[in-house]
């Protein structure tokens, strides 16, 4: 025996099994090996299996270490070998016993993110070097890489230490990025997630927190029936249906009372110290109501989008109030109504014109319960119908900053011309109650009758629904057939060679699109009965052959 050897490649892995081979050497070249049998117990470095070793040649030893850093083979003593020779140690051809460990390589690069961001404003996400696929632990590996496109601040080259950093991103105009890798050292793939979802887009907007369009077509008092387009915080109808609005279709808390309201969800005003709520109204009333009502535990008043007149706004923040005179909001006509809060400061504009600003109290807002169309007094409740908004809202935006004045002037364009808030095409679902037939209740057998087909958006048929409609009618003598496509409102014709009474109805109770009931009236009465009768006669006629015999009976025909 001329030496133990342990040859090594010099570097391992934190965490994970390295081998290397043990030999005893014949010669100092190590060109044969020893062929009795030997023992070396090593230092305690993370064997697996232990420090010592009874082997003959050569033997293959694995360790394994969870710190990074650099570690030297050797034996526990002097004399722990037998027969007892010097530990030399290789990697290739360079005798050294220093065995450096480093922590794993990424698995991926991941930038974690909320998936939007405010144009003008600092964005941070968090980008880590994922030490496996679901990103349990991070390398701590020194790893850099290169972002795209061009938001980062401080440049696209990031090196990451630790495992994680937080990066900011910026920029100044609205739309969608994706996040991507130029390069990277080590070249691993990028990932990008959005809570659980895998998603490397990231949109900027002008921070819209929420918007309810109220484009549904009916509300039957159930959660998540009102849909926020934007985050999700959906919300609840009381005693409230969609009609005919501003742009499609709007809510309606139009009767009188402390029954029709909505339920929002209070997160989207919740914490806030700057916001923006714009709105459209319809309103005929002049009296105190109350449009948006945020009550938490220290104030039913936290935040109150609030009237006491139609020409007097008097916004509540945390129970604070001043007064700003406005034009008008009554006279039962669409405005546009915004509501900003910057610091102390809060601000009305009304038909995109600032009508005024005044002081309010400051701090982050405290929500519990978010009310449309009524005014809280506790949380949740204590409605009073003399402080009830009477009439129509549409499209409710939320903000989370108070934006400029530009931007309100953009929003009611926009919207004035029947598109969505940010200018684009909105495509109007269908309002429907029901189907009406208006007619006069009677018809002549063999004369064309006409009646009115209307497809009506509310029960009282106010106004009509202003989507594509069809029903098919029951066979009675439709001129041009059962089927009807129209839009609004149709004349139809029927003709009958009988008398008698017919019953107007649909082929099947579901021969409609989108389906609902047939109700017919005539005049004021609800009925769906009409009478064909015989034509009545021209004239009375005689007919005669001009002359007879007295005395005798003669005979004429009367008709």
């Amino acid at each position: 025996l001329d030496h133990y050897r342990i040859e090594h490649d010099g570097q391992g892995t934190t965490g994970v099994n390295e081998t290397v081979t043990l030999k005893a050497c014949a010669d100092a070249n190590c060109t044969s090996l020893s062929s009795g049998s030997t023992s070396i117990t090593l230092s305690n470095l993370g064997w697996i299996g232990g420090t010592g070793n009874n082997f003959t040649g050569s033997k293959a030893l694995q360790l394994r270490r969870t710190s990074s850093g650099t570690i030297n083979f050797y034996k526990s003593t002097n004399s722990s070998a037998s027969p007892n020779a010097p530990l030399r140690c290789f990697n290739g051809s360079t005798e050294t016993c220093s065995f450096t460990f480093s922590p794993p390589p990424p698995n991926h690069y991941r930038i974690e993110h909320d998936g939007q961001g405010i144009t003008g404003v600092d964005e941070t996400v968090t980008l880590k070097a994922c030490a496996n696929a679901n990103c349990t632990s991070v390398s701590t590996q020194t790893t850099s890489i290169t972002l795209s496109p061009t938001v980062w601040a401080g440049g696209n080259n990031i090196n990451i230490t630790n495992g994680s950093n937080n990066v900011t991103l910026s920029r100044n105009t609205l739309g969608t990025i994706t996040f991507g890798k130029t390069t990277a050292s080590p070249n691993v793939p990028l990932r990008c997630f959005n809570g659980n979802t895998e998603t490397c887009d990231f949109t900027f907007t002008r921070g819209i927190v929420a918007e309810y369009q109220f484009d549904e077509t009916q509300y039957a008092d159930v959660e998540n029936e009102v849909i926020d387009s934007i985050g999700g915080f959906n919300g609840r109808a009381k005693n409230a249906q969609p009609v005919a609005g501003k742009v499609c279709n709007a809510v309606d808390l139009s009767a009188t009372g402390v029954s029709d309201y909505l339920i929002l969800d209070a997160e989207i005003l919740d914490t806030k110290t700057d916001f923006t709520v714009a709105l459209w109204a319809k309103t005929s009333k002049t009296s105190n109501q109350a449009l948006v009502s945020g009550a938490g535990s220290s104030s039913d008043n936290e935040a109150l989008m609030w009237f006491t007149s139609a020409t007097q706004f008097t916004p509540y923040i945390k129970s604070s109030i001043n007064n700003v005179t406005t034009g008008s909001i009554a006279g039962d006509s669409w405005h546009h109504l915004v509501w900003t809060r910057q610091g102390a400061e809060t601000c009305l504009y009304r038909d995109a014109a600032l009508q005024g600003c005044t002081t309010s109290a400051t701090g982050a807002l405290n929500i519990q319960s978010l009310i449309l169309g009524q005014e809280q007094d506790n949380v949740g409740g204590g409605f009073d119908s003399n402080q009830a908004f009477d009439g129509l809202i549409d499209e409710l935006l939320v903000f989370k900053m108070a934006i400029s004045a530009s931007e309100i002037t953009d929003i009611y364009t926009n919207q004035n011309a029947g598109n969505g808030w940010d200018g684009t095409a909105r495509a109007c679902p269908v309002v429907l109650d029901h189907y009406r037939i208006e007619h006069d209740g009677q018809g002549t057998t063999g004369v064309n009758e006409t009646v009115t087909l209307k497809a009506c958006a509310d029960a009282n048929c106010t106004s009509l629904s202003s989507g594509s409609t069809s029903i098919t009618l029951s066979n009675l003598g439709w001129i041009g057939g059962t089927g009807n496509n129209f839009t609004g409102s149709k004349a139809l014709q029927l003709r009958r060679t009988s008398s008698g009474t017919i019953n107007f109805y649909k082929s099947t109770n579901s021969s409609a699109s989108p389906n609902a009931p047939l109700r017919c009236f005539n005049g004021s009465t609800e009925t769906c009965s009409f009478t064909f009768s015989p034509p009545p006669p021209n004239h009375y006629r005689i007919e005669h052959d001009g002359q007879g015999v007295i005395g005798v009976n003669e005979t004429v025909t009367l008709k």
